[in-house]
Protein backbone atom coordinates (compact mmCIF):
# COMPACT_ATOMS: atom_id res chain seq x y z
CA UNK A 1 0.00 0.00 0.00
CA UNK A 2 1.19 3.63 -0.93
CA UNK A 3 1.80 6.27 2.10
CA UNK A 4 -0.79 8.90 1.91
CA UNK A 5 1.54 11.72 0.60
CA UNK A 6 3.12 9.67 -2.37
CA UNK A 7 -1.18 9.16 -3.29
CA UNK A 8 -1.48 12.84 -2.98
CA UNK A 9 1.93 13.70 -5.00
CA UNK A 10 0.35 11.18 -7.47
CA UNK A 11 -3.38 12.96 -7.63
CA UNK A 12 -1.72 16.75 -7.52
CA UNK A 13 0.19 15.13 -11.42
CA UNK A 14 -2.97 13.34 -12.58
CA UNK A 15 -4.95 16.88 -11.76
CA UNK A 16 -1.99 19.08 -13.57
CA UNK A 17 -2.14 16.67 -16.79
CA UNK A 18 -5.90 16.80 -16.56
CA UNK A 19 -6.21 20.47 -16.72
CA UNK A 20 -3.51 21.07 -19.52
CA UNK A 21 -5.96 19.05 -22.09
CA UNK A 22 -8.23 20.88 -24.11
CA UNK A 23 -12.09 20.44 -23.53
CA UNK A 24 -12.31 18.23 -26.83
CA UNK A 25 -9.29 16.06 -25.51
CA UNK A 26 -10.72 15.32 -22.41
CA UNK A 27 -13.66 13.78 -23.97
CA UNK A 28 -11.72 12.08 -26.15
CA UNK A 29 -9.93 10.45 -22.83
CA UNK A 30 -13.79 9.39 -21.56
CA UNK A 31 -14.70 8.07 -24.50
CA UNK A 32 -11.63 6.20 -25.29
CA UNK A 33 -12.17 4.47 -21.53
CA UNK A 34 -15.91 3.93 -21.62
CA UNK A 35 -16.34 6.35 -18.47
CA UNK A 36 -19.87 7.60 -18.44
CA UNK A 37 -18.73 10.52 -16.08
CA UNK A 38 -21.92 12.37 -16.59
CA UNK A 39 -21.55 15.25 -14.59
CA UNK A 40 -17.85 15.62 -15.78
CA UNK A 41 -19.23 15.40 -19.52
CA UNK A 42 -21.51 18.23 -18.48
CA UNK A 43 -18.78 20.40 -17.19
CA UNK A 44 -16.78 20.08 -20.35
CA UNK A 45 -20.05 20.67 -22.28
CA UNK A 46 -20.31 24.08 -20.18
CA UNK A 47 -16.63 24.76 -20.84
CA UNK A 48 -16.82 24.41 -24.90
CA UNK A 49 -19.83 26.56 -24.75
CA UNK A 50 -18.44 29.51 -23.14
Amino acid sequence: MKAKNVKHVEAVARNLEWAKLTPAQQLAHLDAYGMVATKQRAKIAAKMKA
